[in-house]
């Protein structure tokens, strides 16, 4: 199955309700060692490889810059062994190595805020400080080490130990520093990044707040609080492509291989093949799961596994982990938590809804018809074409994974409706009994295909985690 990926034009979003998937190192990033790698470009007298096209000699420390002369328009700012290293010496690698992604972001920093302008929204200090917190919130809260500090607090506070509460919140908060540092390296993405694309949503959070006030529905509520307290059920799950590899997957399975073992080795969904098939638990009521997937899900016994079931143009065997009692809440207790948790995950999707409309404006023209976007800079021009020329490449490579798929879809939707006694091939002998009563060209009602995509992990649902997969 194609994997969901989002194409995220402005770099750094992805930590910030942006791509969904792990930050990858950005075009630029890669820039230099692609360029070498592939021999494109020539070597300057220094040593610097310069990218074919850009006019220019390349800089290197101790050469003195080009064209700067020490002490006039481009000052010293170190000495090596008594030569001068000047501030061209310092900038010119910083614009090769990080100079798109930190225009990029300036660039989309300038424009929230002109919307912001047009919006009548105006974002304080205060603001900031709040969009911080609420991103370490989303990073850090609910991780096994600060589970346990807060409960710490919530005992302190309890007992009115308020200089033991104090510093439970500083060990708080210093674990999150920590943490954060190690993902910002982990993601490629540097303070002053980081610093910028708080402060693009920060200016995103105003404006799209009156856009969506008041949107959550009373019934919106209680079908989210049947999610988060209800009775869930945990499963794994393997998906297959036809009968012959469900067979095959029953034949290990019976010889005592583990569920996870095969789903990891057979599933040809690879996000939840990954996990070895596991879902995070989720309710009768979860609407990212396909309905005929939860009838089953439920119906099975913890440690039993489902006999084929078919879905679209895959087929799936199913195994219950366990099913877990509701918690025992009561829904006026905990409504109002539950709206505040829907509005944010609604105030999430209408940003990212902004943020890729500020992308597209970059990308776009004056009402004159000028491009918005003009990058003087050779080099940096030169970058940015390639990253459009790549991201160009990966749409379509994407687009045509998707039109393979969707072929493979409807020759095998037209498989499944001949007979399967077909001349020349046997029955398969894992088919479901109720294959053989299904009226002709319709699969039984109990393992008919749902409507939606099979479910795969997200960090963004609030309820469940699950969400469809592509």
């Amino acid at each position: 199955m194609v994997v969901k990926r989002a194409f995220c034009v402005l770099i750094g979003t992805a930590l910030l309700g942006g791509c969904g998937e792990k930050a990858q190192p950005s075009a630029d990033d890669r820039a230099p060692q692609a360029l070498a790698s592939s021999g494109n470009g020539e070597l300057s007298s220094s040593g610097v490889r310069k990218p074919v096209g850009v006019d220019g000699p390349s800089v290197a420390p101790g050469t003195g810059g080009a064209g700067f002369t020490p002490g006039s328009a481009d000052p010293v700012i170190a000495r090596i062994d008594g030569e001068p290293m000047t501030r061209e010496q310092l900038i010119q690698p910083l614009i090769e190595s990080r100079g798109l992604t930190m225009l990029l972001n300036l660039v989309q920093l300038d424009l929230v805020k002109q919307d912001a302008v047009k919006a009548g929204v105006k974002v304080t200090d205060q603001d900031v400080a709040e969009e911080r917190k609420f991103t370490l919130d989303r990073l850090f809260a609910g991780t096994d080490v600060e589970s346990k500090l807060q409960g710490k607090l919530d005992d302190a506070l309890i007992q009115h130990k308020g200089a033991e509460a104090a510093k439970i919140r500083a060990e708080i908060e210093s674990d999150r520093e920590t943490l954060l540092r190690q993902y910002l390296d982990n993601q490629h993405i540097t303070p002053a990044e980081y610093d910028i694309l708080i402060q693009i949503n920060a200016y995103l959070r105003r404006i799209a707040l009156p856009q969506v006030k008041g949107k959550i529905s009373d019934e919106a509520v209680r079908n989210a609080f049947g999610q988060m307290y209800g009775e869930l059920v945990k499963v794994r799950y393997i998906e297959l492509r036809n009968m012959e590899e469900v067979n095959k997957a029953k034949i290990r399975l019976a010889a005592g291989e583990k569920f996870e073992d095969v789903a990891k080795d057979m599933s040809i969904n690879r996000l939840s093949a990954e996990q070895g098939g596991e879902l995070p638990p989720f309710s009768a009521q979860s609407q990212q799961i396909p309905q005929n997937f939860k009838d089953v899900a439920f119906s099975l016994k913890p440690g039993e596994t489902s006999d084929v079931v078919a879905y679209e143009a895959s087929y799936l065997l199913i195994k219950q982990i366990e099913k877990i009692a509701p918690r025992a809440v009561k829904f006026e207790d905990v409504k109002e938590s539950v709206r505040r948790t829907l509005d944010e995950k609604l105030l999430q999707t209408a940003m990212k809804k902004l943020r890729e409309d500020l992308a597209n404006q970059a990308l776009g023209k004056t009402k004159a018809g000028n491009p918005i976007l003009v990058i003087e800079d050779p080099l940096l021009r030169h970058q940015f074409e390639a990253k459009q020329a790549e991201q160009t490449r990966q749409r379509d490579q994407i687009q045509e994974e998707m039109n393979k798929e969707q072929r493979l879809r409807d020759s095998m939707r037209g498989a499944a409706t001949r007979p399967a006694t077909a001349q020349g091939t046997p029955p398969a002998t894992g088919a479901a009994p109720e294959a053989a009563t299904a009226p002709a060209g319709e699969r039984p009602p109990a393992t008919r295909p749902g409507t939606v995509t099979l479910p795969t992990l997200t960090p963004d649902d609030p309820a469940t985690q699950v969400q469809p997969g592509k």
